[in-house]
């Protein structure tokens, strides 16, 4: 048993050492720290971070819409400001080492992990950031406790794809405690910015479009293809469209 509970522990720390190079001096991995923000995310990071409101950020929205993006570019946006990199912590909670540990402990062996020197000292400046925490049962209730322990010194984060199930869940066990985000499917000016970048600055110039029968076929294909990154930058994927929303999404 002692092996076994060693093999675990060994694993859990693997994991959250993968999970956050920072606590080694790096950054957020290069393929999503170079992705443009989404326009979304000025206002979510403002929200979230003003110092009057100390509440528990649950952030929703559909699967492969960018979510974990966003964080990882949070995280990247809070290291250059000056953030010690050793009190953020971010956790996937999709990896099955970390099903059946509670929130809090998760956190507490993190704080060791990264090298406070006592755990039991009441901590204080930290980002904490849960990702897919839909794959964490009753996550709510342990979000709320934390939130309501250590919530005025630290700043929590949640994300999860089950829209319905987290809305429901927050307003049953969060009231007053969680502020809820919903990141939509890419807007078509998000899609005309990616793709045709001449006609977006067109439009911003001047407020108008000339060929408007060339929008009209952009905003079809948009229609069809353009709310998510992947199909977007994917003919092959495009061709698998329905599979791709039917089962993915």
């Amino acid at each position: 048993m002692a092996v076994k509970h060693n093999s675990l522990e060994g694993a859990i720390i693997s994991a959250m050492r993968q999970d956050n190079p920072w606590w080694e001096g790096r950054g957020v991995p290069r393929a999503m720290a170079l992705l443009k923000p989404r326009a979304y995310y000025a206002l979510f990071r403002q929200q979230i971070f003003r110092s009057t409101i100390k509440r528990a950020a649950v952030l929703m929205g559909p699967r492969r819409v960018g979510k974990t993006v966003i964080l990882n570019q949070l995280v990247a946006d809070l290291l250059i400001e000056g953030q010690d990199g050793k009190k953020i912590l971010m956790i996937s909670l999709d990896q099955p080492v970390y099903q059946g540990v509670w929130l809090e402990e998760l956190w507490k062996r993190a704080r060791e992990i990264a090298g406070e020197q006592s755990v039991e000292i009441e901590p204080e400046g930290w980002v904490v950031i849960f990702d897919e925490v839909q794959f964490f049962e009753n996550w709510e209730q342990h979000l709320k406790v934390l939130q309501d322990r250590y919530g005025a010194t630290n700043k929590f984060i949640v994300s999860g794809s089950a829209a319905a199930a987290l809305r429901l869940k927050s307003r049953e066990s969060g009231v007053g405690r969680f502020r809820l985000f919903t990141l939509p499917p890419w807007t078509f000016l998000e899609y005309i910015q990616a793709l045709y970048p001449s006609l977006a600055s067109e439009f911003e110039a001047t407020g108008k479009i000339e060929d408007i029968d060339s929008l009209n076929e952009h905003f079809l294909h948009y229609v069809n293809y353009g709310s998510y990154p992947e199909l977007i930058f994917s003919s092959e994927m495009q061709k698998q469209s329905g599979d791709f929303i039917g089962r993915g999404i």
